[in-house]
């Protein structure tokens, strides 16, 4: 199922893609690595723009201060988990590459060394205009163009929010939402398994030549993720 996913993500010929499948299956890295590939790497798109909405798991922290992207800082850590994982990919296929160099631990420094380049990796492309990161706050009357776009958590959206965000699409754009819609990865109040805006996006584009879904059953992210998503 991630090489049909990664098939679609891949594809030209596909303007929105639309991945849903539980805790760890691989949604998020998979788009993101896509996203890299196709804006960074080959300039296919010229910026990607990642976008989640604002519905916090459990009690919220309240108030947060800074700038736009700084209070989107927290609720974006599944892009950036996304970018850290696939840097240490390379990195490690890197080192397995070359023969010469000796397998060593990776202590303290080295881990805050990785931490910081990726911040700095995000921070150089978005001060660039390559890479965004944004909510659905200022979306209306925007739109979006040879862009790749991605939405994450989009089973936190409404209907409203989800049709909200693809009438947006303009030209040489191309949209993937991607979510968990089972009730217990749905956050928000005012929709659920039945109603939530990815549910609703799916059924809604299923018919056309220019649109893919694909249903990710296998949980990636470790054995104790698989048995937490399958036993609670």
């Amino acid at each position: 199922m991630q090489k049909m996913a990664f098939e679609l993500l891949m594809d030209p010929t596909i303007d929105l893609v639309t991945i849903s499948g539980g805790a760890g299956s691989g949604k998020t890295i998979l788009s993101t690595a896509v996203a890299l590939r196709k804006v960074i790497e080959q300039g296919i798109f010229r910026r990607v723009i990642f976008v989640k909405p604002v519905v916090p798991a459990g009690d919220d922290i309240g108030f947060l201060p800074g700038t736009e992207e700084e209070k989107l800082k927290p609720w974006m850590g599944s892009f950036y988990d996304s970018i850290e994982n696939l840097m240490d990919l390379k990195n490690k296929s890197k080192k397995k590459n070359d023969k010469s160099n000796k397998i060593k631990k990776i202590d303290e420094h080295e881990v805050k060394k990785t931490e910081v380049s990726v911040s700095d990796f995000i921070n150089k492309f978005r001060k660039s205009g390559v890479i965004e990161t944004k909510t659905f706050t200022y979306m209306r009357g925007r739109t979006l163009s040879d862009a790749l776009v991605i939405v994450d958590e989009s089973q936190q959206t409404t209907p409203h929010l989800a049709k909200l965000m693809l009438t947006r699409a303009g030209f040489g754009s191309k949209f993937v939402f991607i979510g968990d819609p089972s009730d217990n990865q749905i956050d928000n109040t005012l929709v659920d398994e039945k109603s939530n805006g990815l549910v609703y996006t799916i059924e809604k584009m299923k018919t056309f030549a220019i649109t893919g879904h694909v249903t990710l059953e296998q949980v990636e992210r470790s054995p104790l993720s698989k048995l937490a998503e399958k036993s609670m």
